[in-house]
């Protein structure tokens, strides 16, 4: 089917010859306007519509009796409608048969003239050449019929015969001998079902159903836009058949473009307005009495057409139009009667020029070139309409953008989200930006963790003309999320390689996200969400990127450790999980064990898709391990970097440089200054010896080089050695570890796990299918950049976008770290803070404004439902405890399925 979009162009077009017609037809003491230029309410826009409405199904009219349907057939025609299809086919047949053939000489006209010169006169000889040709005749012969078909009613309503001599110069067919072309039908059902009795027309659109959006958007105008996009197809069809078996198969003088041209014709859809002086009776529906009075029975018809009307008959097509009148600027029926019969009239005229302008006897007869024009006619009405009816919401949008100021985007509505959910929630339930400081109670904070989101788009503004300056970089912007830090601590594990798990004991911070998604796109996508991670100078701290598993394990994905000034810019991405976990439209088509699958890996999706941040301090964490007193590691900048380096960089045990008394396994009760100094000098001892080892290895390099190119080849040959591989490669595997219990132990759902709450959530948004809700896994993006300061304290600044085979030693370096600050898992993790954030996509079909304008939806009441079902699960209370007090009326006025929890 073919669709129909606005075109300005073309509806300008459309104005201009509707104005001039109009302006002659009505009164001279009411002025024909546009919709923006009077002050109108929005239910004018209805009239108007339903104005259109009545106009398109008239045009039609119109144009099917100019074909060859009757009044009366229009009636019967009516009433076959209610039982079933009525059907408008085009068929096309084709013959072309040899004639005869004649062999002829043809001069060529160029010529080759010779002169010679003599004693006498000039003598001049001209040759020229010959060339025989046979040519070959055809009788080429089309038939085009058009019917219009019901159950009980068959008609054949125009037929068109055209005959043709075609030559060739090979004994070749220019056409096929016969051919019936496929048959090209449009179903006029819904047009018909429109007349009422008497051919009456009384096109409404019911305002008060819930399917009823906008003067553009309802069911009564859906159904006749689909059914002039179906017309438009059809008569483009038809017209494409008609060019390659007519208008380019004989080449004439006669200009059939011009003849069947429609730009004199006057298409009755009006999408104008009317100003009133006199409206005491505008409310009023007109007769069919009234209507006659304004037709004049003798207008002048072309008496040499033969298609003419008789004089008793032109106010019999849709005699009566029922247009509601109860906007005072919209046109009466008695109006609309007028414009129909003043397109009538125009098309009998245009009928009448054809025949002066195509002779008779050809293939392309005057007949077939009133077809033509009637199609190209029966375009312009269902372009005419469709581009009126766009018009409407073409305006709306206009209209709402200057209401706006401006045509707000997805970032700015992001933007007014949060300034409208400040509003929205009490004082410690409303969206708390995700901003956290690393610090220790009652120090200053050694570095923040954020996560920050790109600002929305500046508005465009005039070009500098000095080129020196350049475009400052936008700042980002603090994320807000719905927080809230649950009351009762938690135990965690954290994974740090295959043999070590640490744990760790907190109060996790839960953070809820949503993200909005505007029209249709990719599945997983780059949000502009990036996580920054800063260190003060002498200060630092691990941060790890992963997910929370369903028993409370912590999956590391990215592990770094930010200090002296470093800052990490870590891209953020997000994918959907898409479909439905109670069985689905998709899923009840699926055999049980198929669902069972489906079922189970969705869960195991959700269960995982919770992204967390975890945060581990090193100076109070070390201090433990070293056994300080807490805070004895402050201020002892250059031992805690020495320490960090001899962990992370030459593989030493803490314990190696940890306090203890002498000749004792366990803490002693010396002063903080002596334990710290006795640390001091354990580590002097370890560098003292890693120094030695350096200067030996130094000493020594050139000589092993020597060693291992003499020997080299002796150890490769070694017998022994190649009896030690066969042996290692025959070693048994080492012993499988297995869990205390000695079976598998399956995970019940229970308040201990955070990984339950993304299927609460599923749950609740299965409940609201109307607001497209689902959930999403956020991840780490493969952009990522550095930004520190290397070598002495003044350098300046460089930023270094890090790849992944930069990045692999800086993870290993950072779980490094933190085995030596867990002693290999034996001690817990005690400075920690850990964010969860559950993150949730709310997807709209449609762009945001075409939300408002098409749908007549309010996009702030729909996320601001969505936002109290997630916070409803992130504070775990009912969203009417959530809400303040003075936002409670409006919302249970205009919003009042926001309270519902799911």
């Amino acid at each position: 089917m073919m669709s129909i979009d606005y075109s300005e162009p073309r509806f300008e077009e459309l104005v201009k010859t509707a104005t001039s017609v109009v302006e002659k037809v009505l009164d001279t003491n009411r002025e024909v306007v546009r919709c923006t230029d009077v002050h109108h309410k929005y239910d004018d826009k209805f009239a108007m519509a339903e104005f259109m409405g009545s106009g398109g199904i008239g045009a039609a009219c119109i144009w099917l009796h100019h074909l060859g349907v009757t009044d009366s057939e229009l009636e019967d025609l009516a009433a076959e409608a209610r039982e079933g299809d009525i059907l408008l086919t085009y068929t096309e047949e084709s013959s072309c048969v040899f004639i005869n053939k004649e062999t002829k000489t043809i001069a060529d006209p160029r010529r080759r003239q010779t002169k010679i010169r003599g004693l006498g006169p000039l003598l001049s000889f001209t040759e020229k050449t010959t060339t025989e040709v046979t040519e070959y005749y055809w009788d080429y012969v089309t038939t085009s019929k058009l019917t219009i078909q019901s159950k009980n009613i068959t008609k054949r309503i125009n037929e068109i015969c055209g005959k043709a001599k075609l030559t060739t110069r090979a004994d070749v067919s220019p056409k096929p001998a016969g051919r019936a072309r496929d048959p090209i039908s449009v179903n006029l059902r819904w047009l018909f079902s429109q007349l009422g009795d008497s051919n009456t027309v009384s096109f409404t659109i019911n305002r008060s159903a819930e399917t009823c959006k906008t003067p553009r958007r309802n069911p009564e105008i859906n159904s006749e836009y689909q059914f002039f996009e179906k017309l438009c197809a059809w008569s483009s069809d038809v017209r494409a058949s008609l060019q390659s078996s007519a208008f380019t198969v004989q080449e004439t003088d006669q200009d059939h473009a011009t003849a069947c041209s429609t730009q004199m014709l006057f298409v009755p859809v009006i999408p104008l307005l009317v100003t009133k002086e006199d409206t005491e009776d505008e409310h009023a529906v007109p007769q069919i009495e009234d209507q006659q009075k304004h037709v004049d029975p003798e207008a002048d018809v072309n008496p040499n057409t033969d298609d003419a009307p008789e004089k008793d008959k032109k106010t019999k097509i849709v005699s009566l139009f029922k247009v509601d009148s109860a906007s005072k600027f919209t046109f009466s029926g008695e109006d609309l009667a007028l414009f129909v019969e003043a397109q009538s009239e125009r098309l009998t005229t245009k009928k009448a020029d054809i025949i002066k302008m195509i002779e008779s006897h050809t293939l392309i007869t005057p007949e077939l070139c009133t077809f033509n024009m009637l199609l190209n006619h029966c375009t312009d009405i269902c372009n005419g309409f469709c581009d009126g009816i766009g018009y409407l919401e073409e305006q709306l949008r206009k209209q709402l953008i200057d209401s706006l100021g401006k045509e707000v985007t997805p970032a700015e509505f992001t933007e007014y989200m949060d300034y409208h959910n400040r509003k929205l929630f009490k004082e410690g339930c409303d969206p708390s930006l995700f901003v956290y400081p690393v610090q220790r109670p009652g120090f200053y904070p050694e570095g923040l963790i954020s996560i920050t989101r790109p600002p929305a788009a500046p508005a465009v503004e005039e070009k500098s003309t000095d080129s020196s300056k350049k475009a400052d970089k936008p700042i980002s912007q603090p994320l807000y999320t719905l927080h809230n830090q649950l009351d009762t601590e938690m135990d965690f594990e954290l994974p740090i390689d295959a043999t070590v798990t640490a744990k760790f004991t907190c109060k996790p911070h839960l953070h809820g996200h949503i993200e909005h998604c505007f029209s249709s796109g990719s599945n997983s996508k780059a949000t502009g969400l990036t996580i920054e991670a800063t260190s003060r100078q002498f200060s630092g701290y691990v941060m790890l990127l992963g997910s929370l598993s369903e028993d409370n394990s912590f999956d590391t994905k990215l592990a770094l450790v930010v200090r002296d000034k470093d800052c990490f810019d870590i891209e953020l991405l997000t994918k959907s999980i898409s479909g439905s976990s109670d069985g689905g439209l998709n899923m009840k088509s699926l055999s049980p064990d198929q669902q069972r699958f489906a079922h189970a890996y969705r869960e195991m999706l959700l269960k995982t898709s919770l992204f967390a941040v975890l945060v581990v301090q090193i100076k109070p964490q070390l201090e433990m391990v070293l056994n300080l007193p807490n805070e004895s590691l402050t201020k002892e900048i250059s031992l805690s970097k020495t320490i960090l380096k001899l962990i992370t960089e030459s593989d030493i045990g803490v314990d190696m440089f940890a306090y203890q008394d002498e000749g004792s396994e366990t803490d002693g009760d010396g002063d903080d200054g002596d334990r710290v100094a006795l640390v001091k000098k354990n580590v002097e001892k370890i560098e003292g010896a890693l120094q030695r080892l350096k200067a030996q290895a130094t000493n020594n390099s050139i000589q092993q080089a020597q060693y291992d190119k003499v020997v080299g080849n002796i150890i490769a040959t070694c017998p022994l050695r190649i009896a030690c591989q066969e042996g290692q490669q025959q070693s048994p595997p080492p012993p499988s570890v297995q869990s205390s219990g000695g079976a598998e132990v399956a995970v019940s759902e229970s308040d201990t796990s955070l990984a339950h709450l993304p299927v609460i959530l599923n749950k609740k948004f299965e409940s609201v299918p109307e607001l497209s809700l689902q959930s999403s896994s956020m991840s780490c993006g493969s952009k990522i950049t550095q930004r520190t300061c290397k070598g002495q304290l003044l350098t300046k600044e460089t930023t270094n976008s890090l790849t992944s085979s930069q990045l692999t030693p800086l993870h290993q370096q950072a779980l490094s770290l933190l085995d030596g600050l867990t002693k290999g898992g034996a001690i817990p993790l005690q400075a920690v803070d850990l964010h969860v954030i559950a993150s949730v996509t709310h997807h709209f079909d449609k762009s945001l404004l075409n939300i408002v304008i098409q749908d007549n939806v309010n996009p702030v009441e729909k996320v601001e439902q969505s936002t109290l079902l997630v916070a409803s699960a992130i504070h775990n209370k009912p969203p009417s405890e959530l809400i303040n007090s003075d936002q409670l009326p409006r919302i249970k006025e205009f919003n009042p399925n926001a309270l519902i929890a799911g």
